[in-house]
């Protein structure tokens, strides 16, 4: 388990074999991720990776605008040449925002974030954007952060 999303630092299972007990099938989960998949391919890997980058490029850039910095940014500005070591997952702070009353107007507007906590307890907000979403909805995020 990891309680608000924060790595442990050890992990703990249950003693004796079940341990390896996995539970029932989660069907509907795996007919889901098929369907999931079958959209994927139709539309192409490269296709959706590509639009994936363009989309988090493009909110990117209006967070910073907005003063709103990548959880990671130095990292991520070094990897500025390679998209190959980038995903379309978005972690954010602001030094001096209340990050969690930005993710409670941000969740009862329909905006769909998570909160996010680090060790050493930074409050953050992750955004986890795919290749249907649009740029419109990134302007109405960024409006109401």
């Amino acid at each position: 388990a990891c309680p608000e999303f924060v790595a442990q630092d050890t992990l703990s299972f249950d003693a004796g074999a079940r341990r390896y007990e996995p539970g029932a099938l989660n069907l509907a989960g795996i007919c889901g991720m098929g369907a999931s998949l079958r959209l994927l391919l139709d539309c192409g890997v490269e296709a959706v990776g590509t639009r994936i980058l363009e989309l988090r490029r493009y909110f990117v850039e209006r967070l910073r605008a907005r003063g709103y910095q990548l959880y990671l940014d130095e990292w991520d500005r070094r990897a500025a040449a390679s998209d190959a070591e980038r995903s379309g997952i978005i972690t954010v702070q602001r030094p001096g925002t209340d990050m969690k009353a930005v993710f409670v107007r941000l969740k009862t507007s329909g905006v769909t974030a998570s909160l996010r906590r680090n060790r050493a307890g930074a409050t953050m907000i992750r955004f986890s954007p795919h290749f249907y979403n649009t740029e419109e909805e990134f302007e109405r995020a960024v409006a109401m952060m």
